[in-house]
């Protein structure tokens, strides 16, 4: 660099050299810290007390009049009959039981009607699956025995260059 007003040629400082290397380390050790973004490197348990007793038996009734297509019964997938979900305590981490998959998830006390389990697994013939159930209870799940209704989209997408499988369907399910 030239300074235009004496002609020679001036050095950067040490400061601005310095200037983004000291913003990333910064950012990186406060992340989670509370001081700043709390998302990634955050270790809080989602909290979740009230109107979140959603762990129970789900019978499962599937709106779609065909099986699954013979691509994905190849991969080991069928249409359920039960969900089972569970709570770890009083927080809000959730998980289920699918077709002997475990699901995981996060429930939370401002949207406590609604709940997305997922998980990848593999097929035995070494094809990465998806597996995703989303939906919304028909009401705050006050008590552990109280009849629910959980209804949304039960979705299989094989994670392969040809997709051998993609299937979305719609179902609803109710607490035993």
């Amino acid at each position: 660099m030239h300074d235009t007003s004496t002609g020679s040629v001036r050095h950067p400082s040490l400061f601005k050299r310095l200037c983004i290397p000291l913003l990333l380390v910064v950012g990186v050790m406060t992340m989670g810290s509370g001081m700043g973004n709390p998302g990634c490197g955050s270790s809080s348990v989602p909290d979740c007390e009230e109107g979140c007793n959603i762990q129970g038996t789900y019978a499962l009734r599937f709106v779609m009049d065909n099986p699954v297509p013979r691509s994905c019964s190849d991969l080991g997938l069928t249409l359920p009959t039960v969900l089972v979900i569970e709570r770890e305590g009083n927080s809000g981490y959730v998980s289920g039981q699918l077709l002997d998959h475990r699901l995981t998830g996060t429930l939370y006390e401002s949207t406590n009607t609604s709940l997305q389990l997922s998980t990848e697994t593999t097929a035995p013939d070494g094809t990465g699956i998806a597996i995703t159930v989303m939906g919304d209870f028909s009401e705050e799940a006050r008590t552990a025995t109280q009849p629910l209704r959980y209804s949304g989209w039960l979705s299989f997408h094989s994670r392969d260059a040809a997709e051998k499988c993609s299937v979305t369907s719609h179902f609803t399910a109710f607490r035993q």
